[in-house]
């Protein structure tokens, strides 16, 4: 859950700021939130890992190196990972194909051509069966309130 804590501080920055700036921002929110959520976590494992039941105690035991070892990953591979993400954001290069030189913004399937001899080549798809059904049919089934307390 941190990553997401993480990814929707970033998302929630300013698009036009400096990439070392919307990582600041991000890490100056997310940080505390997730480091409190990580310590409470420690040491609520380690206080279980002091239980006279031996399969408990390793339990809690284990549970206490993985999330001290998912907190420092968090915080600097994911974190770094994340800072890259923000530089090629703001290069403007698609997400599928990094490599690649920006997208032209004329083109509204969001290709970026590198599969292609270009982006006029590969069109956004039409609306298939599945997502028609779904959109005609399931979700206003949904929207209705015995359905809605049914599913509940």
């Amino acid at each position: 859950d941190d990553m997401f804590v993480l990814e929707q501080a970033l998302s929630a920055t300013d698009k036009t700021a400096p990439p070392a700036e919307r990582m600041a921002a991000c890490m100056g929110s997310a940080g505390v939130s997730i480091t409190v959520t990580s310590l409470t976590d420690l040491v609520a494992f380690a206080l279980g890992s002091t239980s006279s039941l031996p399969a408990l105690a390793a339990f809690c035991c284990f549970a206490t190196i993985g999330i001290t070892a998912d907190y420092l990953l968090q915080i600097s591979f994911f974190a770094g990972w994340m800072a890259l993400d923000a530089h090629r954001e703001a290069a403007g290069k698609p997400d599928c194909c990094p490599c690649c030189g920006p997208l032209d913004p004329s083109v509204e399937s969001g290709c970026c051509g590198c599969f292609a001899n270009s982006c006029a080549a590969v069109k956004a798809p039409e609306e298939g069966l599945l997502r028609s059904v779904l959109r005609r049919h399931y979700a206003p089934a949904l929207a209705r309130k015995p359905v809605q307390v049914a599913v509940v």
